[in-house]
């Protein structure tokens, strides 16, 4: 059985992430991501991202796309 990627959008990712302060560690990355979802595939990511300084919203978008996200489409294909 193929292993599925998880599938948010950029949106989503900022609604996760709202009111986070960049830059911003991936401990606080976490701890927004946390506050304000309840949504353990959303957190299980954020909690597998690099141990580092993102300077934007996109910074963590990117490193998500390599780690196997996949951006969703309006389709909801």
């Amino acid at each position: 059985m193929a292993e599925e990627k998880m599938s948010f959008s950029p949106v989503q990712i900022e609604k996760y992430l709202g009111g986070l302060e960049f830059p911003a560690i991936k401990r606080e990355i976490v701890e927004k991501v946390k506050s304000n979802t309840d949504d353990q595939s959303v957190i299980s990511m954020v909690e597998n991202l690099p141990d580092q300084k993102y300077n934007s919203p996109n910074d963590i978008w990117l490193e998500l796309g390599k780690m196997g996200a996949k951006e969703s489409g309006s389709c909801g294909c």
